[in-house]
């Protein structure tokens, strides 16, 4: 297989075979957040709490060869990493704060038909 490296938009990083398809890695990442709004007399109270760091991977390829038509493959959160977004939470206007981790590894296939 005959391809090329290449940065894509973001931060990403995608191996290409020159003729039809596309593999592309993407990285998603956060660094530990420590401050923490939960007083709703001076702020907005809402958040939960602390959070720690994480980098999820994701891994996609694009099959381009058969025209008009475009499948596109893929796999979020690759090694199943658990994370939460720091202001991910399971109701913001419920006074009960629980803190939501993201969806595990899932797959997906996207078809896109072009007329």
């Amino acid at each position: 297989m005959q391809g090329k490296l290449f940065k894509c938009s973001g931060k990403s990083l995608g191996f290409a075979e020159v003729l039809f398809l596309k593999i592309e890695s993407v990285m998603r990442w956060a660094i530990k957040q420590t401050r923490v709004d939960s007083n709703s007399q001076t702020g907005t109270g809402r958040d939960v709490g602390k959070t720690g760091g994480y980098s999820v991977f994701d891994l996609n390829a694009t099959l381009t060869k058969i025209k008009p038509l475009t499948l596109k493959f893929g796999i979020s959160n690759l090694l199943d990493k658990t994370y939460a977004n720091h202001l991910n939470r399971a109701n913001v206007y419920d006074t009960t704060k629980i803190q939501v981790n993201e969806a595990g590894r899932s797959y997906y296939m996207q078809a896109k038909f072009e007329f």
